[in-house]
Order: structure tokens, then sequence, then C-alpha cells
């Protein structure tokens, strides 16, 4: 798999994944999507094909690299979203180029910053795997918060943490733990929105969730995943595609 996959015709649909996964996430959403969108999937830098950063990175830059690949697409206009870090990256595009911005898919993603309290033991995890390479405990720890602790894929995850060296993922963290604050700014954001939750993320809360949605212009929908963590596209990729499709279903053609 290239670190851009396309497939489809139609109006343009990008997606973006979350921390420390890839574009895999999206298998599911892009092959049913695709049979009426053109639906681009990415890699960010650092991720799955992209290359190790050679120096920090905001989630502003990362956004500024989604709307360069939509230019090199073609696009003029398209409906972006992600999960988590993919979200973010939609959402710093929503309001530096919002007309490019026809539609947000804002999967596990809150308005606030990261809990103080939790970006200490998760930049020495990094480190350590930066320097040292990866500790189970931490890797278990993500495959539980990811993907929930009795999903099938935990150990294909385990086994592609372990073969990565952790120097690729140091500055994406970084990008995590400066992210801004877009409480006050979403309610400049005009695109339509939904808010899509895993019942059981345990990073994302309902009530941030809910908060997101709230702060939006036009008030995100907000769906919650039965049963889902934090990466419901991989998980539970029957309802997370079918809540995407409805809400596609209801967007103006762009």
């Amino acid at each position: 798999m290239d670190d851009v996959t396309v497939g489809g015709d139609g109006p343009v649909v990008v997606l973006g994944h979350a921390l420390t996964t890839d574009q895999r996430i999206l298998n599911h959403q892009r092959q049913r999507l695709s049979t009426r969108y053109r639906v681009v999937t990415w890699d960010a830098r650092g991720h799955g094909q992209r290359p190790s950063p050679d120096g920090p990175f905001s989630y502003a830059d990362l956004a500024r690299d989604l709307g360069a690949l939509l230019r090199d697409q073609g696009a003029t206009r398209a409906v972006v979203g992600g999960v988590s870090q993919g979200a973010f990256v939609a959402l710093e595009l929503a309001l530096l180029e919002p007309e490019l911005v026809a539609g947000l898919i804002l999967i596990s993603c809150q308005a606030g910053i990261e809990p103080p309290e939790v970006v200490p033991p998760q930049r020495e995890a990094i480190a350590g795997w930066a320097r040292d390479g990866l500790d189970p405990a931490f890797a278990s720890w993500m495959a539980t918060m990811n993907f929930g602790p009795d999903f099938p894929g935990n150990e294909e995850w385990l086994s592609y943490w372990a073969g990565r060296d952790g120097r690729c993922y140091v500055e994406a963290f970084e990008a995590l733990f400066s992210r801004p604050d877009y409480t006050a700014a979403l309610s400049s954001i005009t695109a339509k929105a939904i808010v899509i939750r895993g019942e059981h993320d345990g990073w994302i809360t309902d009530e941030r969730a809910r908060a997101l949605a709230a702060g939006l212009r036009d008030g995100g929908e907000l769906v919650t995943i039965a049963g889902a963590s934090h990466v419901p596209t991989l998980t539970h990729p029957e309802a997370t595609t079918a809540a995407i499709e409805s809400f596609l279903d209801g967007l103006e053609p762009w």
C-alpha cells in the first residue's frame, strides 16, 4: 500500500488515521464508500509508508500536508475527517482553509487539550521506545486503549509496533501534546460535522465528545458506537461506516 490510496469516483472524501496506526484502519470505509465517492486515505508524517519526520511538526503542518494532498488530487472541495489524530488534522484544515472543507467526520476527537497528568508518562514511554525499543507493557496498553482488550487483531498490531522504530513517533506524540485548545474556535467552523465516539473510549469521554459537537456552529451530530473503543473504524467497521454514510447522504452535493 502506498502512502496515499484512492478508490472510486465522485465527490471527494478524505480520511486520516490515528496516532501510531496507519491508513489500514480505514480500509473498510474506503472500500465501502468508494462505490459512491472518491475516497482518499493517507499516511501522516512518520506513519505507515511515510518516512520519519526530519524535525518537529504540528497538526497545523499536517493540515497543510492534507491541503496539498487534496490539490494534488485535483479536489477543490472535500469532506475531510479521520480518527483521533486524523480528526484533529481535519479540524485544523477547517480552520486554515475552510473553503476546502465541505463537511467534517470527527471520530474519537475532542476540542480540548490532553489532560496534563497523562502527558509525562506517555512522553517517557515514547522516549523509551525510541531509545531502547518498545516496552511490551506499553504496547499492550496501547492495544487495549485503541482497540479494546478482546479485539482479535491486537496481536497483529503488537507485532507491527514491535517492528517499528519508535523514533518515527516522537514528534507525532509531541504534536499531540502541544495541540491547541479548539474550544473557542469551533463556532467559526461553518462545515457540517458528525462526531463519532466509541462507547468504551478511554481517551474521549462522552462529555468531551458532546462538548465538541455542541461547540460547532451548526451543532455536530453525535453518534456512539456500541462496544467500541478508540478506533471504531477498525474494530466496529459496519456500524461506523453506516454512520458516515448516513451523514454523507444528508450533505448537499459538493
